[in-house]
């Protein structure tokens, strides 16, 4: 071996190691990159969780409201002469709904309240939602947004007006 061949093999062997390390450290920059995100993975799953309950809780107060609104106007409507299965064709549901949504607007007048407008007592879970909504949950919905009174004296939500009646349920 000549001297010059030692030479070239010696910058060969430092140009190789230099790629190596230059190699090593773009891999560690990018498994740091690849670490943090996977650690987040597991926060993502977290925050949908909570704000899923959220949104399910507020969709439930929502839902409740707007059934009560329904069993309004339909109780309004029948308090006016309509019998409940001509109701039912008009609101394209059945007589047994109908006769939920206007039991439960009835069982909401009819819940006690304290002098600044809390539910006192026999707090009864709305007919018909799934969350088990109360009628004390359902008047804090319902105050929640300016309440616009309508011709038959029923207050109607501004957030919710827009929506229109609908007869799904």
């Amino acid at each position: 071996m000549t001297k010059s061949g030692r030479q070239a093999a010696r910058e060969a062997l430092a140009a190789a190691q230099q790629e190596a390390a230059r190699l090593a450290r773009a891999n560690e920059e990018d498994l740091a990159g690849f670490f943090s995100a996977h650690g987040r993975l597991g926060e993502v799953d977290d925050w949908l969780a909570e704000r899923m309950a959220a949104l399910t809780a507020q969709a439930e107060e929502r839902r409740a409201v707007l059934r009560l609104q329904c069993g309004r106007a339909l109780r309004a409507i029948r308090d006016r002469g309509q019998n409940v299965a001509g109701l039912a064709v008009m609101a394209r549901m059945t007589p047994k709904t109908v006769r939920e949504l206007i039991k439960a607007a009835e069982q909401d007048e009819r819940t006690p309240e304290s002098d600044d407008g809390q539910v006192v007592a026999g707090e009864a879970a709305v007919p018909g939602s799934a969350g088990g909504a109360t009628a004390n949950e359902t008047a804090a919905a319902e105050n929640a947004k300016p309440a616009v009174r309508t011709h038959d004296s029923a207050p109607v939500n501004e957030a919710t007006e827009s929506i229109g009646q609908t007869s799904a349920i």
